[in-house]
């Protein structure tokens, strides 16, 4: 019968819903709330890295410790180990902070390691030899300029080879020579030039001899200018370092038409010798520095209308030969003139000696009396200019033929003629290359003139007379209007 129950079912029905609610009833006891046992935590191990953390190289470890630029720091690792000679040069590379500036160190110390003006460094090859450790600490005993002067210089192996040997000499020569670089100019050395560096009194003079000989195969007239200096006459140390530093100037510093315009100065087959190149001699007797050498010989090409007043006033005005014009080499007239071979030269030498001074009784004074006394009026620098040009071959002239070459006094006057108030001045003229200039008062170089009249008329427009006179004053040629 649909939708009724019997007992039999009801029965089943109620045992099966009981069964089913004591299964639902153990689970959920069993999950949530059946005591679970205590679990222990394993810690989880460290996974090992694949890779480890390599040590810093100690030679690197010691620049930075000692507080180099890490980019200086980090080229030193190259060298394995911190032995002495590795440690010699990194205390080196610490000590270049005392040399240059802090903005400049960094580069300073990069030019040690690497080399300078193509020349290779103490690390070019990866190591530090006995000989560059060496040279490191004996360069470490000289002035600021001497060491800041190798390393632009570029330490390489031979220079580095030059220094050891000299730091094993230890003598006076050895440092007065490592001061100037001398033998090693060029980067190179020869077995005379070490030979000489060991023992200078046995080998000076073959060895000045040499460059001697060297010179002319570097530039003839040069060498025939250099046997002309009564400075380089003898084997004397200052007289080798000299030339060779005149040899290397001339082929290294690149100024061959400088040289050439030096070579030039005054009449070349009437003056005693080559004043420009005496002046180059006086500098390097100080050293072998190429920035000053750089500017003097470099300013001769650079400067159109005193091309060689750089390298006189610093020759003249600040070598130890010259000594502001104190030194024995300005005591004597003659040598003095025979310095003064041309008009620049002269122009120089009064701008810096001779003074003008009134004269009211109108004395004219000698060229000597005009030296011994620095002092002087208008005629007397002229007639002092005019002596010095006519005692170098300057042909004496009036100028009725207008030669080049030529000099005389000129003296220009205006007013009225030999009345008390008739005003007048007096220079030293002369002519080159067609063109004519003058000495005025303490040696000012005027012109270029065209004529003389050109000349008379930038003295003064409205003159009455002007007269040529020799080195007397003895008036030789007059005109008025």
């Amino acid at each position: 019968m649909t939708g009724r129950v019997n007992r039999r079912s009801y029965v089943k029905y109620a045992a099966s819903g009981i069964v089913a609610a004591a299964v639902v009833g153990v689970g959920y006891y069993y999950f949530a709330y059946r005591p679970r046992p205590t679990v222990t935590p394993t810690a989880t191990p460290t996974p090992t890295p694949t890779t480890t953390t390599s040590t810093l190289n100690p030679v690197v470890k010691y620049a930075l410790d000692r507080g180099i630029d890490p980019e200086v720091a980090n080229r030193l690792d190259v060298l394995s180990e911190l032995n002495e000679n590795n440690k010699t040069l990194v205390d080196y590379l610490y000590s270049t902070g005392e040399l240059v500036p802090p903005e400049e160190v960094r580069s300073l110390q990069i030019e040690v390691l690497d080399g300078s003006k193509g020349f290779n460094g103490i690390l070019t090859d990866e190591d530090v030899s006995d000989e560059e450790a060496n040279a490191l600490r004996y360069l470490s005993s000289f002035p600021k300029n001497v060491q800041i002067a190798y390393i632009d210089f570029g330490v390489n192996d031979t220079v580095s080879s030059y220094l050891s040997s000299l730091y094993a000499s230890s003598s006076d020569f050895a440092r007065w020579a490592t001061e100037r670089r001398l033998c090693i100019k060029d980067h190179e050395i020869t077995d005379l030039e070490e030979s000489y560096l060991h023992e200078h009194e046995r080998y000076g003079k073959e060895l000045f001899d040499t460059y001697i000989l060297d010179s002319s195969a570097v530039c003839q007239e040069l060498s025939d200018e250099m046997k002309k200096l009564p400075d380089l006459k003898e084997p004397a140390k200052e007289n080798i370092h000299a030339i060779e530093g005149i040899i290397c100037s001339y082929k290294y510093l690149d100024h061959k038409t400088a040289f050439e315009r030096m070579i030039d100065e005054g009449i070349k087959d009437k003056r005693k010798y080559c004043t420009p190149l005496q002046a180059l001699t006086w500098i390097l007797y100080d050293g072998y520095d190429e920035k000053i050498l750089e500017e003097c010989i470099g300013s001769i090409e650079k400067e159109s209308l005193e091309p060689l007043s750089r390298l006189l006033n610093h020759a003249w005005l600040k070598t130890s030969t010259s000594k502001q014009y104190t030194s024995e080499r300005w005591k004597n007239f003659d040598e003095v003139v025979d310095r003064l071979n041309s008009p620049d030269l002269i122009s120089v030498y009064m701008w810096n000696n001779i003074r003008y001074e009134d004269d009211p009784e109108n004395i004219n004074q000698s060229a000597l009396t005009t030296f011994n006394k620095k002092a002087g009026d208008c005629e007397d620098h002229a007639m002092f200019g005019l002596y010095c040009l006519i005692e170098n071959g300057y042909a004496y002239d009036n100028f009725s033929s207008y030669s080049n070459n030529a000099a005389c006094g000129l003296d220009v006057q205006w007013g009225k003629i030999g009345s008390p108030n008739a005003l007048g001045h007096a220079v030293c003229l002369y002519k080159t290359n067609s063109l004519f200039y003058y000495l005025d008062n303490r040696g000012v170089k005027r012109g270029p003139y065209k004529s003389v009249d050109d000349v008379v008329n930038s003295i003064n427009s409205n003159w009455r007379r002007y007269a040529f006179f020799n080195t007397n004053f003895k008036i030789t040629k007059e005109v008025r209007r």
